[in-house]
């Protein structure tokens, strides 16, 4: 990945930006990095990507039918030494 300053990528902004579909560009900042220039396409892949992400469901959410069958699961007694862990 390329690195430059913001300065100098405010300055070649056109140079970058018809090289950044050769990889992300990282631009820093005298505080540190200050962001990523990336293509269209890279952009695109990061968004799916996110939206793919698994979501954090909250028991309470959940309908009553698929609290009605997390209740009846049980772990796998392959699994019991991991209760040890819990103990803690």
């Amino acid at each position: 990945m390329r690195h430059v300053t913001a300065a100098e990528f405010a300055l070649k902004f056109t140079e970058y930006q018809q090289s950044v579909r050769e990889g992300a560009i990282q631009v820093s900042s005298p505080g540190g990095v200050a962001g990523y220039f990336v293509s269209p396409e890279e952009y695109a892949e990061y968004e799916a990507l996110k939206a793919k992400a698994r979501q954090v469901l909250q028991a309470g959410s959940l309908p009553e039918s698929w609290l009605a069958e997390l209740r009846g699961t049980a772990m796998d007694n392959r699994h019991a030494h991991l209760d040890a862990l819990m103990d803690d």
